[in-house]
């Protein structure tokens, strides 16, 4: 799995298993559920707006049956 940050604020998730539904969560660094969305099987790429959530670290966190994906990111104004 892919994580691309793009200078207009948006992250891209890339590499989704395209056969399982699937899920991803943002947590801020008090481990509160900042974004949390289902995609669906089939899908490949799923993008988040970050503009809307101050500076800060965050955990991306992609859980499925065989293993849990997370990665830190951080988002600068």
């Amino acid at each position: 799995t892919d994580f691309v940050w793009k200078e207009n604020g948006i992250l891209t998730v890339k590499g989704i298993s395209p056969l399982d539904r699937q899920r991803i969560n943002i947590y801020d660094m008090e481990g509160r559920i900042v974004h949390s969305d289902e995609i669906s099987g089939g899908v490949l790429t799923h993008s988040v707006d970050m503009n809307k959530y101050s500076s800060g670290l965050y955990l991306v966190e992609i859980p499925n049956s065989s293993i849990q994906t997370f990665r830190r990111i951080i988002k600068l104004n």
